[in-house]
């Protein structure tokens, strides 16, 4: 007999501080396809703005992972995301100015022009 139902998704959990700048290497180059915007999520820390999107990593020692279902949160990468739903955005993950106090923000830094060959590369190699 067939199950009438789905077994549950192996998806892995995007953390972003695995993609970001180290003193040895740039952050990751991704593909981010903006699907929603939530101006109130609420999580364990209280409740802020996010982002649902699907992630793909375009290059450094994770290139080829993909996130169906990734969350941004942060108060400079949020910001830099909410427009673009229905949109896809290529950047690099990076860090913003840090406050006294506080870590750096993660933010997307501005793709060049040889990210963005590479992403369409990325792109037509990997058509679904």
């Amino acid at each position: 007999m067939t199950n009438p139902w789905s077994d549950p998704n192996d998806a892995a959990f995007f953390e972003i501080k695995k993609y970001a700048p180290t003193e040895d290497r740039p952050g990751a180059l991704v593909l981010i396809a903006v699907n929603e915007y939530l101006p109130s999520f609420t999580t364990a820390q209280g409740t802020a703005p996010a982002v649902r999107a699907e992630v793909a990593v375009i290059d450094g020692p994770k290139a080829g992972d993909r996130y169906p279902d990734a969350m941004f949160f942060g108060k400079r990468i949020v910001p830099q995301l909410r427009n673009s739903v229905g949109s896809t955005v290529l950047g690099r993950i990076g860090f913003g100015e840090k406050k006294a106090g506080q870590n750096a923000p993660y933010q997307l830094d501005k793709a060049t022009a040889d990210d963005a060959a590479k992403a369409s590369g990325y792109v037509k190699a990997n058509r679904d």
